[in-house]
């Protein structure tokens, strides 16, 4: 401990009654370390209501620090003020330089400059000293709409932040005009050509800033008043430098009102030279006790590389700290691994820049008269414990941790300590996963067994850290939160620092309005806002409407647009045909009144496709979908156009205003502070701008500005709510835990990398006390390291969850990791094998799935934990049917018959037929295999997949038949189909354009052909029967009794009495790439006439049944009475077979083994390998099971299907086929009065 400046006394018993100075005590344990500040204070009381004021680095440690205090004797914490250092600076100031001198922002802040940047930035590029901005000018030449000038605006305030913070020496010295930059040392050299730019700058922002009517000298503090040269104060590096020397003029005036007592500084890892100067300056009248956690009780700065600078500090460290016995004088590069502990030397220099910067400030005779103090109070100097009791070996976790406070070698740690035993010692893991959700489980049951193990360990004592909170704490909730608060495997959780989500929701909203002119406006993009709350209020939708829009608009075929001039802007070339206007906004809201108007007729009206779909009485629905879209195109013609900071504020207003509101009767309180913070924001950043002057400004960088500061900060107070805390990996959060998980440690994750720009001075040439995120990482993870009581387990994703290759783990892992192979044993290992060995042991490999039946082979019925060696185990005993269950087997369970109570029709029997294990899963099990629907699409389409291309040929071959049939010629048939193409294309289902035609292949010359099948069909059977055809019989089989009912059209009837009906679909019936003979007909397309034929035979006796597709005509002919009642019933039974187990014939399949039969060298085992072929495809193309889930459900491979190669004779698939295939290929012929040349 350590102190300066001057003694005060006053009564006994008081603060009064110890010196004022700074002192600093050093320990390795924080609990020791505020166990001491708590007996400092209550030993010299302040005055009754007098408060107690607290540095700390965080709101967590704030949290310990105030539970701690009120589990003390007095049972309460209170007249506390807990501070930030930065906000304690700030006030400081303010005390001594009075409040009116002090503001709350600084004309050079990094708010006001970025924008004197950015109005002085092209000024300056073109002006008299352009060669010396050459490097910006070169950035900012393509820079269209202004956002690389505001980025780099930024980007340069926030670097001349952090060198007022950590080089205010440099500028000063730019500012006279020195264009020169300091080291650690004081040695000076000028600046790099490249970036004298920087200095001069430098000067530009401050000759502006003094230019400005509201900074000038006559408003600032006189900062060399001493000197009689006026400084006025516009950064905080003016207002330290004025501090400094205001502290200086008078050393012995009183204490100032404003400045405490007594200051406890506790917890910090860190500071930067000018608060530690303003602690030291202010210990001219006050008390500072610094409370510094240090890791080594020797001596160790020389153990960090790169410590030149710290030969001026050095001796006050030497003089603090002595050398562990036997190391030299003064470590060499090269003695670092004989003398110091390997992992203090790489993770420590965070933490070894602190404590340097510390000891700079002792003065030895003032720390003397304090360490009677501190002997009154029976405590140490400096407060170094073992975490090992006497007589004991500890924990492998404890030795390690004794390891870095004794600064041991290597050598001396593998001489010192035991083997390890992991079945006894549990305190340092190791864990592997596949995915982050998969170390979020397995944590999960890790914590479960430690309560279940140790009865008097809480939640409250367990700390779990990750790199970044917002990627796990979705898979927090999934798996902690899922547990009824009743389910005895509960465990509270809090997470701590997760940003709000409604207020993220609501600043990704407001930034993709402000993105407006420059936005594509796609459906989804526009669909995504509408599922905001605050958004669709506005405009008066309900969840409900909500779906009816999305239904209407894929109707209408919008796809993105507002209208072709918002199209045109985006660089959209205008086309003659108005295909620029096609699927945009404005033409979809078009259509759909049109279709609104029209009611659900077909045609055009003036070259404009009606959208169907809108009800009668929905008109006011689609007038708020109006409503929108005038209001989206007001705000982006309003925001196309630079504006002033006043004029955006009326603007942004306006905005929020017209876009976003709160449920009048039951505002949600996130929405509104969500809603108040981009208020608050707008009206700062407003008025930040508007005092650095009138520039325009384009709407990206007034959004950029804007929204950041409207972004909700992560929240604290969850830390420490008395449940597991799940909080970010943040530097200065040592607070001690019991336990300490922490997740997410794989490589580029952490330590996490923050490049700095190529212009950061600061990273070239760095200093002691700078911020450097890779630093910080490091001197974090050696703080949870040696803030784990009990247990320390690290995880990370080792393993790839696509093909289980192998992930690389953070560098700090693996020098951990590599550090215990290196110093320690496993029990029962010698040799160079030993650390391998214990590595090994103390390291999970978890599986991919939480089902996996590793984790389920414990038996834990007795209800004891499982033991530290054992290495799966799960709680989730939801997995437990999948865990012990075998492998994926073929679906061989037969279910009972299904009592079927009410009548089937014909077209549960074609779904059946058509796809027989779709039908059992859909049909029996209610199992639904179908890919979730695609999310709105958000372009013009270029290709189409084969269902919509079905449907749309199914919709334009039944047009051109109704065509045919009502006597129209081939030129209305060819105009109508032409009409059912538009629409698709309007739609958006079909591309526009040449693209379309040449994808729509050939459909122009099948319309002819289909109309002379009609006319042929016509001629030959004119005549109808009015009245519909009911089918109603109920069917004896072998399985039970099926009821089938329904009703269907009459067939057409010949003079003769010959009876015939007219099929039209999509499915092309001829292979237009098959061979030139009977098999190029595809069978499998013919099931759903099949059924219909059977069922007009079951009614009515023998028909024809004449098939019309895009590609080929084809005919079922009449069947025997004996063979339409085999067929009929065949497809009864197996139906009712296939509703209890999935039947085994993929029609394609069983048509191509059947067709393979039919060939002069065809036998079963080539149709076996046909079919094989066919269903678990080749190198050449996909088979069925792989383009099928229901198919790869039922029967994983071909085998399970058919059976072995060697039963192909009694294949249960060649069977099911010759029953339900071999009599519809036996009936597909040509159809006998059809013109020739329509014909296969």
């Amino acid at each position: 401990m350590h102190a300066t400046a001057r003694e005060t006394t006053t009564h006994a018993g008081s603060a009064d009654d110890q010196p004022s100075g700074l002192l600093v005590v050093h320990g390795n344990r924080a609990e020791d370390l505020l166990a001491l500040a708590m007996q400092w204070t209550a030993r010299w009381p302040l005055a009754p209501l007098e408060m107690e004021t607290w540095l700390v680095p965080s709101q967590g440690v704030a949290q310990w620090v105030r539970q701690t205090l009120a589990a003390g004797p007095h049972g309460i914490a209170a007249s506390l003020d807990l501070r930030l250092p930065a906000q304690w600076l700030w006030h400081t100031y303010r005390v001594l330089l009075g409040e009116d001198a002090v503001s709350e922002t600084a004309a050079l802040d990094e708010g006001p400059m970025t924008w004197r940047l950015w109005r002085l930035l092209p000024v300056l590029c073109s002006g008299p000293d352009a060669e010396v901005y050459a490097p910006l000018a070169r950035y900012l030449a393509d820079d269209p709409d202004g956002r690389r000038r505001g980025q780099l605006a930024r980007r340069l305030a926030d670097l001349y932040d952090q060198y007022q913070v950590y080089r205010a020496d440099w500028l000063r010295d730019w500012a006279a005009g020195h264009d020169q930059i300091g080291d650690a040392v004081g040695h000076r050299q000028p600046l790099p050509d490249d970036a004298r730019w920087q200095a001069h700058l430098w000067r530009a922002v401050r000759q502006d800033a003094l230019a400005a009517p509201d900074t000038g000298p006559d408003t600032a503090p006189n900062a060399a008043a001493d000197t009689g040269s006026p400084a006025p104060a516009l950064s905080r590096a003016d207002w330290h430098a004025a501090f400094v020397a205001a502290a200086r003029r008078h050393p012995d005036q009183p204490r100032p009102a404003g400045l405490p007592r007594r200051l406890t500084v506790f917890g910090l890892s860190g500071l930067p030279p000018a608060t530690l100067e303003a602690l030291a300056l202010v210990s001219r009248w006050s008390q500072v006790l610094v409370c510094v956690l240090n890791p080594c009780r020797y001596h160790w700065a020389d153990m960090v590389p790169d410590a030149v600078w710290l030969a001026r500090l050095d001796a006050h460290w030497r003089a603090r700290q002595a050398r562990r016995p036997g190391s030299p004088p003064q470590l060499a590069p090269g003695d670092t691994a004989r003398h110091g502990h390997p992992l203090l030397a790489a993770w420590g220099r965070q933490g070894r820049d602190f404590i340097a910067l510390l000891q700079a400030h002792e003065e030895r005779p003032v720390r003397d008269r304090f360490d009677a103090a501190l002997q009154a109070l029976g405590q140490r100097v400096d407060l170094f414990a073992s975490p090992i009791p006497a007589g004991s070996t500890g924990s492998l976790l404890a030795q390690l941790q004794d390891d870095i406070l004794h600064g041991r070698p290597l050598h001396e740690t593998r001489d010192l300590w035991p083997p390890v035993d992991p079945a006894q010692d549990a305190s340092l893991r190791f864990h592997i996963c596949h995915t982050a959700l998969r170390e979020v489980e397995t944590l999960h049951d890790r914590l479960l067994a430690a309560l279940h193990r140790d009865p008097t360990l809480q939640p409250r004592d367990i700390l779990v850290m990750v790199p970044d909170v917002a990627t796990y704490a979705p898979l927090v909730h999934a798996v902690f939160g899922r547990l009824p608060p009743n389910d005895p495997r509960h465990i509270p959780y809090a997470i701590s620092d997760a940003a709000d989500a409604t207020g993220a929701q609501l600043v990704a909203l407001v930034r993709g309005l402000c993105a407006l002119p420059r936005s594509r406006l796609t459906l989804r993009e526009v669909l995504g806002w509408l599922d905001i709350p605050a958004f669709a209020r506005r405009f008066g939708f309900t969840a409900a409407d909500l779906e009816t829009l999305a239904r209407w608009l894929g109707e209408a075929g919008v796809r993105w647009g507002l209208d072709a001039a918002h199209r045109q802007r985006l660089g959209l070339v205008a086309a003659a045909d108005g295909a620029a206007q096609r699927l945009t906004w404005r033409d979809g809201l078009r259509r759909l009144w049109l279709g609104y108007a029209t009611g659900p007729v077909d045609g055009q009206w003036q070259d404009h496709v009606p959208a169907h779909g809108v009800a009668p009485l929905e008109a006011p629905l689609l007038a708020r979908l109006q409503s929108l879209l005038d209001a989206l195109e007001r705000h982006a013609a309003t925001l196309e156009t630079p504006a002033s900071a006043a004029q955006w504020r009326q603007r942004l207003q306006a905005l929020l205003d017209d876009c976003l509101a709160l449920d009048p009767q039951a505002p949600d309180p996130a929405e509104w502070q969500a809603l108040q913070r981009l208020r608050a924001a707008l009206i700062e950043w407003a008025d930040e701008a508007a005092a650095a002057g009138d520039a325009e400004l384009p709407v990206a960088v007034v959004a950029d500005a804007w929204l950041v500061r409207a972004t909700p900060a992560p929240p604290g107070q969850r830390f420490l709510a008395g449940a597991v805390t799940i909080a970010t990996l943040l530097p200065m959060r040592a607070v001690p835990f019991r336990h300490i998980h922490i997740l997410g440690l794989h490589d580029g994750a952490y330590p996490r990398r923050q490049p700095a720009d190529d212009f950061d001075l600061m990273a070239t040439h760095p200093r002691p006390g700078d911020r450097q995120r890779r630093h910080e990482d490091h001197y974090l993870f050696l703080e949870a390291l040696l803030s784990a009581r009990e247990c320390l387990t690290l995880s990370w994703v080792g393993r790839s969850a696509l093909d289980d290759h192998e992930r690389a783990a953070s560098v700090l892992v693996d020098q951990l990791r590599d550090h215990l192979a290196a110093g320690w044993r496993l029990a029962g290992h010698e040799g160079e094998g030993a650390g391998p060995a214990l590595l090994e042991a103390l390291t999970t490999q978890h599986r991919l799935q939480p089902f996996d039946a590793a984790y389920f082979q414990r038996d834990a019925t007795d209800g004891t934990p499982p033991s530290p060696t054992q290495r799966w185990f799960s709680y989730a005993h939801e997995w437990l049917p999948s865990g012990r269950a075998p492998a994926v087997a073929p679906c061989a369970a037969t279910l009972p018959p299904w009592p079927h109570e009410t009548p089937i029709d014909l077209r549960t029997l074609a779904d059946f037929l058509r796809h027989p294990a779709r039908a059992f899963y859909r049909q029996r099990l209610r199992v639904d295999l179908t890919e979730a629907d695609a999310p709105a699409d958000d372009s013009e389409p270029f290709d189409t997949d084969g269902l919509t291309r079905w449907r749309i040929d199914d919709a334009w071959v039944r047009a051109a038949a109704r065509a045919a049939w009502q006597g129209h010629d081939d030129a209305v048939l060819l105009a109508t189909c032409d009409t059912v193409w538009q629409r698709a294309v309007w739609r958006g289902l079909w591309p526009a354009g040449a693209v379309g035609v040449a994808q729509a292949g050939d459909w122009r010359d099948a319309v002819p052909r289909i109309g002379r099948a009609v006319r042929a069909f016509r001629a030959r059977y004119p005549a109808r029967a009015a009245e519909p055809v009911v089918l109603d019989e109920r069917l004896d089989l072998d399985g039970g009794t099926l009821h089938i009912r329904d009703a269907f059209a009459p067939p057409y009837a010949a003079a003769d009495g010959e009876r015939a009906v007219l099929v039209c679909q999509g499915s092309a019936l001829v292979d237009a790439n098959g061979p030139k003979s009977g098999l190029r007909v595809r069978h499998h397309k013919l099931l759903e006439p099949w059924v219909q034929h059977l069922a007009h035979h079951r009614a009515h006796g023998p028909v024809w049944t004449w098939v019309l597709s895009p590609r080929g005509l084809y005919a079922l002919k009449p069947l025997p009475a004996e063979v339409a009642e085999a067929a009929w019933r065949a497809l009864a039974t197996h139906w009712l077979h296939g509703m209890a187990a999935p039947c085994p014939l993929p029609p394609e399949v069983g048509v191509r083994m059947l067709q393979h039969l039919q060939r002069r060298d065809g036998d079963a085992a080539s149709a076996w390998l046909e079919g094989c072929k066919r269903y678990d495809g080749d190198e050449y193309q996909a088979g069925v099971r792989d383009r099928d889930a229901y198919w790869r459900l039922a029967f994983p491979d071909f085998t399970a299907l058919a059976g072995p190669l060697e039963q192909a004779a009694r294949s249960p698939l060649l069977r099911a086929a010759e029953a339900l295939l071999r009599p519809l290929m036996d009936a597909a012929v040509p159809p006998p009065h059809a013109p020739a040349e329509d014909t296969p």
